[in-house]
């Protein structure tokens, strides 16, 4: 048994760059007081700073010399620092958050560790309540009778759902998003095609024009543009913004530092991070949708099948019977589907009942990420299940809304009017959405 690993890549290294790179947004630094300009750099000894830098690495304050070295570009040490800081919290018993950072690192000493993490919290959660000291006597020669095993409190498992064949054809619309959330920052497509964003933005979305769609990853910001090219801006730490070359493409989606693309042909392009090989789709066909996590990206096809790709676990997910699918989603282990009539199906882990979709009806849009899902009725009202973080306890309470998009800390809805709301955890400014007017509503 694997404990599942948590989906936010918080690697804070790529978290200080994209904002020193990004200047907020390309605007200028936001002043510390209202009506004071933002004062003028000092230029001071590169040397120095290293110097001070390294001090405070010495000093274990890991975080503070992770930000001085980002500022002198060292991405060596900046990453170096957030290894030292997850080593830090992993003999401090702090596992979960450890493995948020050892997640985010590729060499092979912090996989390993992020799967000592993993094992070390799956002792704590099938240690007994209480232990007894093992016995001192010889070992019988006859076995003795056999005892029941305590019971393993491991990942709970959506069960294999039988579903009603449906006859379905694709009516040759593609998703075309005018709301985008990420765990960082949120970003609207509005009625003349230019973008806002709020929160961290990651790089200069200004000078977008005449977008039909748009997409956000952890520190990275994507629109298609009308002609079938596509921009994107912010980190591009693992090549997820290298999609200038991209053409013909109908729809976009991203994740984490993953970046995705469908052509007319329904062919699919990537670019960006590969993990478990989830962008091995170069096979995949008449695909008219897509969405994914940070281990895998599922697809929809025009016959309302679905394909994945990436690190599955096979007595886990079951997609292959699925039919009449016509929109896909997906959270932390958990992959959903939207059928033509209107219900929804669900596998993976199950864990807060982030699977419990079976009484869904008539549904028109869905969204999951993290531990959660939400739907969106034909009446505009929205249901909700999962909710580990409270990211979609308010949910329940939006009503006319027409599209949403959810974060594993978040939920953010369009309305019919073109304003925006939103619930969960605002920590990076990212849900202050109802400053947004006049959002594109979906054609």
């Amino acid at each position: 048994m694997k404990y599942e690993n948590k989906p936010i890549r918080i690697l804070m290294v790529l978290l200080t760059l994209a904002m020193l790179c990004s200047g907020c947004g390309g605007k200028d630094p936001v002043p510390t007081h209202p009506g004071e300009t933002a004062p003028s750099q000092t230029q001071e000894d590169p040397a120095a700073e290293e110097a001070a830098a390294r001090q405070l690495l010495e000093e274990g304050k890991f975080l503070e010399a992770a930000t001085a070295f980002a500022e002198l570009g060292m991405t060596d040490q900046v990453l170096l620092c957030h290894y030292e800081r997850a080593c830090q919290l992993q003999a401090a018993g702090e596992y979960e958050q450890a493995m948020l950072i050892f997640d985010g690192m590729d060499h092979s000493d912090a996989q390993d560790r992020l799967q000592q993490c993993i094992d070390s919290l799956l002792v704590q959660e099938t240690l007994p309540a209480e232990t007894t000291q093992p016995s001192t006597e010889p070992a019988e020669t006859e076995p003795p009778a056999e005892t029941a095993a305590p019971e393993e409190t491991g990942p709970v498992i959506a069960p294999v759902v039988t579903l009603e064949d449906i006859s379905y054809q694709w009516d040759g619309s593609y998703d075309r998003q005018s709301i985008a959330a990420g765990t960082f920052h949120t970003a609207v497509r509005l009625e003349d095609g230019s973008v806002e964003a709020i929160g961290i933005v990651p790089g200069n979305t200004e000078w977008w024009s005449d977008l039909v769609s748009i997409a956000v990853g952890d520190f990275h910001s994507v629109g298609l543009k009308a002609d079938g090219t596509v921009v994107a801006a912010g980190s591009n730490y693992y090549g997820q913004c290298d999609v200038s070359e991209w053409k013909d493409i109908v729809a976009v989606a991203a994740h984490a530092f993953t970046t995705v693309g469908i052509r007319a042909d329904g062919t699919v392009v990537t670019a960006g991070a590969n993990e478990g090989g989830k962008c091995d789709v170069a096979d995949w066909t008449d695909i008219v949708d897509v969405a994914l996590s940070e281990n895998f990206i599922v697809g929809a096809r025009a016959d309302g099948t679905v394909v994945v790709s990436g690190k599955l676990k096979e007595d886990i997910y079951f997609v292959e019977h699925w039919t009449g699918i016509v929109d896909v989603a997906v959270g932390a282990g958990h992959i959903v589907g939207l059928r033509a009539d209107g219900t929804v199906v669900a596998t993976g882990y199950n864990d807060d009942g982030r699977c419990d979709v079976s009484e869904w009806t008539d549904i028109v849009e869905i969204a999951a990420a993290g531990w959660h899902t939400v739907g969106i009725q034909s009446d505009g009202t929205m249901v909700s299940t999962g909710n580990k973080w409270d990211n979609c306890s308010n949910v329940s309470l939006f009503k006319d809304a027409v599209a949403v998009e959810a974060t594993p800390i978040s939920t953010v809805i369009l309305k019919n009017d073109g304003t925006v709301r939103a619930t969960g955890t605002n920590k990076y400014n990212q849900l202050y959405v109802t400053q947004f007017k006049g959002v594109r509503l979906p054609e």
